[in-house]
């Protein structure tokens, strides 16, 4: 069951939501950020909460729809789409306009959906089931579902025998003025691209093969590179990317962890700043790793900062690059840190929130 929460007090928001925060120059810019949970007897579904650019301040979390496993988010324009992380895979889209206010469901045709994309024309939305190890591409329409969706099976295995027996999806994004749909899949260690052309997904082809036994999670995108950060091995790959035939030509490979450390850690989420700094976070050692980018796409290890809390699985970057807010699933907080000018390192506000089994950000308009 999926239940709306009816906010009046934010009936101003949808004004603002979506908008470019690059056009705006004030710095006492007051964000609206959505947060995806694992539904427990805490945590009932969508959150948001209020983020202040001037200090890193974070409101009180304000339940917006009520739903289960809202694990994943994406924001295009005024409309939430949410995976619900079941069994049964459902996307789920919502109006933000005052209010979340429910649009549309559909039917993920697999199991354990863990992220979805919209398409940079908003006409095409994509969900990576990880179950099932699928992904499923949809034609939507002002946050519509229409038609049928369109799935594709991943098939093969790793090396890695309690991770890796069977396909695991756990990324998708489309690139290249939607040319291109890249999929990470973590159980066979391989970047898969899939065509598309007037709507429609052509047939899939290995991007890139990874070491067996990586484990890809998530990519993130910064002019000619992507990078791959790998579950498995807590390493993060860069790559040049070809769009034009859905290629990607591997550069480099380096640790998210820290000289030194032992312990069992898995790499989550990663992102790269406007001013081009890269940042992934780690479970286990409780750490946002950062990176330089260099001209060439090697990647130099700048350092590692404590991520405020217990298994940071995603963060955010601010729009204009100088806050990075962290979620921290088992100790369900999310923490608010300034990134130093000079060296890319995320640097404690002071300030965090409550939200129970905190999963993904995503930075919406301004209040």
């Amino acid at each position: 069951m999926i239940r709306i929460i009816a906010l009046p007090a934010l009936l101003f928001a949808f004004l603002c939501f979506g908008c470019s925060p690059n056009s705006q120059k004030d710095d006492k810019a007051v964000y609206q950020v959505f947060t995806g949970t694992f539904t427990s007897a805490e945590s009932k579904g969508i959150y948001m909460v209020r983020f202040d650019a001037k200090d890193g301040r974070l409101s009180a979390p304000e339940l917006v729809a009520e739903t289960s496993n809202p694990s994943f988010l994406t924001v295009d324009g005024t409309i939430l789409y949410a995976v619900n992380a079941n069994d049964s895979g459902l996307v789920v889209s919502y109006q933000w306009d005052g209010g979340l206010r429910y649009l549309d469901a559909m039917r993920t045709s697999g199991a354990g959906p863990c992220y979805v994309a919209v398409s940079q024309s908003g006409r095409m939305a994509a969900v990576a089931n990880y179950r099932s190890g699928s992904v499923a591409v949809f034609q939507v329409d002002q946050g519509r579902f229409s038609g049928e969706a369109v799935a594709r099976q991943h098939e093969g295995s790793g090396p890695n025998a309690s991770r890796q027996k069977g396909p695991h999806a756990h990324y998708c994004q489309f690139a290249g003025n939607d040319r291109m749909l890249y999929v990470a899949d973590l159980g066979i260690d391989e970047i898969v691209a899939y065509p598309i052309e007037d709507g429609r997904v052509g047939p899939g082809h290995t991007a890139l093969k990874l070491d067996g036994g990586d484990g890809p999670r998530h990519m993130a995108f910064y002019n000619d590179f992507v990078f791959i950060v790998n579950e498995l091995s807590n390493t993060v790959v860069s790559a040049r990317a070809d769009h034009e035939k859905g290629l990607l030509e591997r550069i480099d490979k380096k640790s998210t962890l820290p000289a030194g450390f032992e312990g069992e850690s898995f790499a989550a989420d990663i992102h790269v700043s406007p001013d081009g700094k890269l940042y992934t976070s780690n479970r286990g050692n409780n750490s946002i790793a950062v990176f330089s980018i260099l001209e060439d796409g090697r990647l130099e290890w700048v350092g590692s900062s404590p991520s405020g809390g217990d298994w940071p699985r995603n963060f955010a970057i601010a729009p204009k690059g100088d806050f990075m807010l962290v979620a921290n699933q088992r100790t369900g907080n999310i923490v608010s840190f300034r990134i130093d000018a000079k060296t890319g390192m995320p640097v404690p506000t002071g300030h965090e929130v409550k939200v129970p089994e905190a999963v993904c950000l995503q930075f919406a308009g301004i209040d």
